[in-house]
């Protein structure tokens, strides 16, 4: 018999997240919706969230963090469904969406630009696809979310493409919560002084080209977590092999660069030179915009010893 899992994780948007689970308690099919606190600062409490027995909340401590690919597969090994619709905490569902889809074959159902012509962006973290896929390709890359945000999900298509059939989602039936770019970006390992438009069009570049250059599969260990008190704490993240480590530094940097100058260039077709050249550039920039955000308080000392000294 097929079943149905749901699961939702979120960090800090505990309004979205109640919304997404009313919405997703009010229909029949799944048979438990697992959802990942990835540490919010205020934890999320079960009486928040409707009453129903399918609910099983789990939280993990000490993470910094969002991280998409680690909570999602911390969720999928909770999963006893034989298929899981991933449902992200600023999407909601009805009883139709669950019927427009035939989420019973053996195969993925996600909105993808790569797959069909209905590509719905709003809807590219939404996806069916049978549990038993999802282990053998190794769940999501987690060396995306290091320092990086988005793609993962487009990463984690193209490996599923390996192993089974993919079909477009039917979206009917499905909706967002709208926010900002600021919302998806705040919790990441991201840089307060440079415009979240530019942030997330790098961290997605960066993503996009590790993806092409370092394969996730199941030979990588995944993240592992202890339970403490009914919480839980990793005790183990993979990190970037120390060659690729040293390369993404690099590129990363290259990225940001080419985004603030409004320059468009393919980090996979550059030499080291051009490399060397951004990276230089971008470290540049980086402490004059830190000088220039001390000069205000640097001339306001100076006017203040001023002031002291024509006084006395």
């Amino acid at each position: 018999m097929k079943t149905l899992s749901i699961v939702t994780c979120s960090m800090n948007r505990t309004e979205h997240l109640i919304r997404c689970v009313q919405a997703a308690s009010e229909c029949s099919i799944h048979i438990e919706h697992i959802i990942i606190d990835w540490s919010s600062h205020e934890p999320v409490r079960a009486d928040q969230l409707p009453t129903d027995n399918r609910i099983r909340l789990l939280r993990v401590e000490g993470e910094k963090y969002w991280v998409s690919s680690r909570a999602y597969n911390f969720g999928w090994s909770f999963s006893t469904g034989s298929h899981v619709l991933k449902l992200d905490a600023d999407q909601l569902v009805t009883e139709d969406f669950f019927y427009t889809n035939d989420w019973v074959q053996d195969v993925l159902l996600a909105s993808d630009p790569n797959v069909g012509d209905n590509f719905i962006k709003t809807a590219t973290g939404t996806f069916f696809v049978p549990l038993a896929y999802l282990r053998l390709v190794g769940g999501c890359n987690e060396y995306l979310d290091e320092k990086g945000w988005g793609y993962e999900d487009l990463d984690l298509f193209a490996r599923l493409r390996g192993v089974c059939s993919q079909q477009p989602l039917d979206v009917g039936g499905l909706s967002s919560i709208e926010h900002s770019d600021l919302e998806r970006v705040k919790y990441s390992d991201t840089n307060n002084l440079i415009p979240t438009d530019i942030q997330k069009s790098c961290l997605h570049s960066r993503n996009h080209w590790l993806a092409r250059t370092l394969i996730w599969n199941t030979s990588i260990k995944v993240s592992t977590y202890r339970e403490e008190d009914g919480r839980w704490r990793a005790d183990y993240v993979p990190r970037l092999p120390d060659y690729f480590a040293k390369k993404e530094a690099v590129v990363a940097r290259k990225l940001a660069i080419d985004e603030v100058l409004g320059i468009r260039l393919d980090p996979l077709n550059q030499s080291n030179i051009f490399a060397v050249y951004h990276l230089i550039m971008q470290q540049s920039l980086v402490r004059l915009f830190r000088a220039i955000s001390l000069v205000p308080r640097l001339y306001a000392r100076i006017i203040n010893i001023m002031l002291r000294v024509v006084i006395h």
